[in-house]
């Protein structure tokens, strides 16, 4: 699947977004909304006023819904969502039912945030306990009435985004994962019936080798989980959808047009790990949400590493190299590590609420802006190869 990123001022204004992107060849839809969105705030509402629209779409009622899927075929394509789970899968449901589609029959998926949503760019000022009860609640009722559909999608990227390295973003990612896990199994949903639809949205930095290994790692470290720890038996249960946006903390606002070669880097890294879907931040990240030109450039970019330079003939096609199988031992080992530490600490809401999951977030930030102001991190055109202005 071939998706990218979109969403911008009113429903309407993004509808047309996405009829653009279906025209250019785009095989899937994804959308994020506006802070306010993210926050579950009406847009009427006094701190809402300069966020409208600005980061993604604003959709605060069920009619906002049907408008962003005003023409299109809900039942032929994808539909990703990087917006508010609960919200996102009642709407969808019901906009379906609206347009006699059978709910049975939709596609795509929706990011679950419950642990880390504060800490990061997705706050929505809710205690832990609701939040966990409402990412489970929506994962239930997606696994008996959308059962196509992966509402169970563990965002990895929007945590990692802030400068956790590759074993932090992947371990944080299985303790919110397992935590959700033993809430589904505690209300007694059986495994099997949720966990095929289980899927991981993960970040693509620029050390391509240690992207590629961190997904080889991710799908063993799953299998095992699920079969081992949580008696999964489906087949399916084993075998996680792996989703990736590339880093748009990669791209830069000097030089604007490098950030092309790091998209396309990046895509190959995507194809050469064999994903599932594969989204390029767009180029022109650093300044605003993507810009028509800059929609059609990341897009192109898929459907050349795809078409022309035939990356995904092969699944896996990395395997059996000396270095990337030791790389991948190495990364599986020290993830499963950081998560029986994590673990070991006590209760997660304890973690969430007493801030420690934030002081990680923090101190991450912290290391990358010294590595790049002291050069020991190169950027092209911020700390070296800089044109002056």
């Amino acid at each position: 699947v071939q998706p990218e990123l979109s969403g911008e001022g009113d429903p309407a204004r993004s509808n047309a977004q996405l009829r653009q992107l279906l025209a250019h060849g785009q095989s899937g839809l994804d959308v994020i909304g506006d802070a306010p969105t993210m926050a579950w705030m009406d847009p009427d509402h006094a701190l809402a006023r300069h966020a409208i629209g600005t980061q993604g779409v604003s959709l605060c009622r069920l009619d906002d819904f049907d408008e962003l899927y005003r023409g299109l075929p809900l039942g032929e394509i994808t539909l990703s969502h990087s917006l508010p789970a609960p919200i996102t899968v009642a709407a969808l449901w019901c906009i379906a039912r609206r347009r006699g589609v059978a709910p049975e029959r939709l596609r795509g998926s929706v990011i679950q945030t419950p642990y880390f949503c504060e800490d990061t760019g997705y706050a929505v000022h809710m205690p832990f306990e609701l939040r966990l009860r409402l990412a489970a609640d929506s994962i239930a009722f997606s696994a008996e009435t959308m059962p196509r559909f992966h509402a169970f999608l563990e965002d990895t990227y929007y945590i990692s985004d802030g400068a956790l390295d590759a074993v932090d973003e992947m371990a944080f990612g299985f303790v919110e994962t397992r935590g959700l896990i033993r809430e589904l199994l505690r209300r007694g949903v059986p495994v099997d019936r949720f966990a095929p639809r289980i899927a991981f949205l993960v970040n693509c930095r620029m050390d391509v080798f240690e992207e590629i290994a961190k997904i080889r790692a991710t799908r063993r470290l799953h299998a095992r989980m699920m079969r081992d720890e949580f008696g999964a038996r489906d087949p399916r249960s084993l075998a996680v959808n792996v989703t990736v946006h590339t880093s748009g903390m990669s791209l830069t606002a000097q030089q604007p047009v490098n950030n092309i070669v790091r998209g396309a880097i990046q895509a190959f890294a995507l194809a050469l790990s064999g994903v599932q879907a594969i989204e390029v931040s767009a180029f022109d990240e650093a300044f605003r949400t993507p810009s028509p030109e800059a929609h059609a450039v990341a897009l192109r970019t898929q459907q050349i590493v795809d078409l022309e330079a035939r990356a995904g003939r092969v699944l896996d096609p990395l395997g059996g190299s000396w270095f990337v199988e030791s790389l991948t031992d190495e990364l599986e080992r020290r993830i499963e590590s950081r998560v029986a530490q994590i673990e070991a600490m006590g209760d997660p809401a304890a973690l969430v609420d007493g801030g420690w999951f934030r002081g990680v977030f923090r101190d991450a930030m912290e290391r990358e802006a010294r590595a790049v102001a002291d050069g020991s991190l190169a950027r092209v055109g911020v700390n070296c190869f800089q044109i002056p202005e």
